[in-house]
């Protein structure tokens, strides 16, 4: 009798899922083949709006390897169906270039760090072991059977988790840094951005800006396209594109209650360009409400943690000075108002009222911003308007 998958004919995105396919991934997990799967099951991973780029399922695997019944959960991510996101998504590239990310980009830099005995290392990422093609999808690691749980995104973080991602990024920057000189090759998928080819700023512009932003939003494409692209004066990285805290997972002590570790998810806009922009869609997603008057220590820890890592891997002469990544932030302050006013009405949605990207497209009136929002979003115009931003 051939082991089933319990629940797949419920997911008509997931019909080429079959176990022998999750056989051969379990094969590479153990990285032996003495292994037989007898039971898969599958649910959905993820709530509503917490993906808009991707449908999210979890699928257990029963299985015996060699003499012993084990059993291991699978994420899996697949191309949305039928919407207009799957076609951005698949004009970009997208699947193919984050499936690159986690199966060979960031576990070579995390080699690198590894090499260099940076202490307190754990990997960015987790473990990737199947691209499929025809819906695109990759099956990967799930970090939940780990430990690892997202944070709430109606809260924002704390400043222990602030400070533990700000210092996960710079290491992230810092060996990306280092590899665009010794392995240049590594990054040539990731030279254009989404929004200098399929751009999802039909969605963006369809936001609604109150009147002092008027002018802001009428460049917005434009200036999308300009901050995501190098310029000479920039610290030039990998950046992840997406940061913000529902793609992050937050291991914590079991004795303590304290968070630990954190790894990142969804590379599907990552691509080379200014660090400062992956800096400033941090600050401006993710913060909780009382930090965000206070991002200074969060910059300063960021710039420490870079010179360190960068002097560790014998290339200290590529860190930017303070007064630099400080100049850099500066020249890409319009970015992080388009990103407050833009993004964080989708991150702050009330979770009974998830916003449709393509309602949002077509109609303006079909915006509705929740009392979250409103209240975070005078935190960070406040601050704009104290910096001279706006």
């Amino acid at each position: 009798m051939i082991p089933k998958i319990c629940n797949l004919d419920e997911n008509e995105n997931l019909m080429w899922l079959n176990t022998s396919l999750l056989e051969q991934v379990i094969v590479t997990s153990e990285e032996d083949d003495k292994v037989q799967v007898t039971l898969g099951k599958l649910t959905r991973a993820t709530a509503a709006g917490d993906n808009y780029g991707s449908e999210m399922y979890r699928v257990i695997v029963q299985y015996k390897h060699r003499t012993e019944c084990k059993t291991k959960s699978l994420i899996i991510k697949v191309l949305p169906r039928n919407n207009e996101m799957a076609k951005v998504l698949l004009k970009a590239n997208m699947f193919t270039k984050e499936y690159s990310v986690l199966s060979s980009v960031t576990p070579t830099m995390y080699k690198l760090l590894q090499e260099a005995s940076i202490p307190q290392l754990h990997p960015f990422t987790p473990l990737c072991f199947y691209f499929h093609r025809t819906p695109d999808a990759i099956i990967m690691e799930d970090l939940k059977e780990n430990g690892y749980k997202m944070a709430k995104r109606m809260l924002g973080l704390d400043i222990k988790h602030c400070m533990l991602v700000i210092r996960k990024l710079a290491r992230f920057h810092a060996s990306s840094a280092v590899l665009h000189v010794t392995s240049r090759d590594m990054f040539k998928p990731f030279h254009e951005s989404v929004y200098s080819d399929v751009s999802m700023s039909g969605q963006i512009t369809k936001i609604v800006f109150a009147e002092k932003l008027h002018n802001l939003a009428n460049n917005t494409v434009d200036l999308l396209i300009k901050f995501q692209e190098s310029d000479e004066n920039d610290f030039t990285v990998f950046k992840h594109g997406d940061l913000w805290l529902n793609n992050m997972m937050f291991k914590y002590s079991d004795e303590s209650g304290e968070v630990q570790d954190v790894r990142f998810v969804d590379f599907q806009l990552c691509h080379l360009g200014s660090a400062s922009i992956d800096v400033l869609y941090f600050l401006h997603t993710s913060l909780s409400k009382d930090l965000i008057g206070q991002q200074c220590d969060l910059i300063q820890e960021y710039h420490n943690t870079l010179k360190e890592t960068l002097a560790s891997l014998g290339y200290e002469q590529l860190a930017p000075s303070i007064q630099g990544l400080q100049q850099e932030l500066e020249r890409k302050r319009s970015y992080a108002v388009i990103v407050a006013c833009t993004v964080l009405p989708i991150i702050l949605a009330d979770p009974n009222n998830i916003p449709d990207f393509e309602e949002m497209a077509k109609n303006d009136e079909s915006i509705n911003f929740s009392e979250e929002f409103k209240a975070t979003i005078k935190l960070h115009l406040l601050e704009f308007e104290r910096k001279g931003w706006l």
